[in-house]
């Protein structure tokens, strides 16, 4: 991300999953720790199997906090939309996957404060792609109505894309 660096990490001994270590910059110790720390509240009650499971939050060695994140294998959505090999079932169907859960979280006063595809990981696992939201939640209550214009038109934009991307030339070329 633009704000902080994400390392990916062996393999947690206690959770015994494959971790990613949140690290932002230039950012105070304290301020830091309270930032990470709302953020893995707010994953924890996401509690949702599209979005991505927080462990702890502590700090490096060299004062730096850190959010440690269960590691999702995939690509980012924006790759995933820049390819031509799925079909367009699949794709509307990880576009859906998304709007649902997004309304999910809102109806718990949850929300993403950068919503984007870059911040989206699409993994295939069996029985088909699933996409698993990043962090960058917070809680603002149950009254969500300032949001649901912003997402609404973000995920149009998004459907807008692949339309797009069907019309055009160079998606009618892999057809054939």
């Amino acid at each position: 991300g633009t704000s902080s660096d994400l390392f990916l990490a062996k393999p947690d001994p206690v959770e015994q999953i494959s971790v990613a270590v949140k690290v932002p910059r230039l950012m105070s110790t304290n301020k830091g720790l309270k930032r990470l720390s709302r953020e893995l509240l707010m994953m924890e009650l996401a509690s949702h199997p599209n979005v991505i499971r927080g462990i702890r939050v502590g700090v490096l060695a060299n004062y730096r906090p850190f959010l440690m994140m269960e590691h999702i294998p995939g690509i980012r959505l924006t790759e995933f939309l820049k390819r031509f090999e799925y079909r367009i079932e699949q794709v509307f169907d990880v576009l859906t996957q998304i709007s649902v859960t997004i309304g999910d979280l809102h109806r718990r006063g949850i929300a993403h404060c950068d919503l984007n595809p870059d911040n989206i990981i699409v993994t295939n696992q069996p029985p088909g792609f699933h996409p698993v939201i990043m962090s960058q939640y917070v809680w603002y209550g149950r009254d969500m109505k300032a949001f649901d214009g912003s997402v609404a038109s973000a995920l149009l934009s998004m459907y807008i894309y692949i339309y797009l991307l069907i019309h055009s030339n160079q998606y009618m070329h892999t057809l054939y």
